[in-house]
């Protein structure tokens, strides 16, 4: 479960789950075959989880605006602005 509710995840073979470490998990019994795990961590230098959150939505509004109109200034300006946010909260 997240901060959106509860999620069923099922994936095809050799596919990977990523997902916050605070996030409560649950993985169903292997039914078939053998299961083959991997265990990896990530450490954001964004540390702030909101400011993590914030710079993924302007990220993605970021993306469209690149896509759909990549010639504007105001394209141009929420770029900078996140580039900008990204120097500023990163803890080194």
């Amino acid at each position: 479960m997240d901060s959106y509710g509860p999620r069923q995840v099922k994936l095809a073979a050799g596919s990977a789950v990523v997902y916050p470490s605070h996030s409560r998990h649950y993985v169903a019994p292997v039914t078939s075959g053998v299961r083959l795990v991997a265990v990896t961590w990530a450490q954001s230098t964004v540390r702030d989880p909101a400011k993590r959150e914030m710079l993924y939505e302007l990220n993605q509004a970021r993306e469209m605006l690149f896509k759909e109109l990549p010639g504007l200034e105001s394209t141009r300006k929420v770029s900078a602005t996140f580039n900008n946010l990204v120097r500023r909260w990163v803890d080194l």
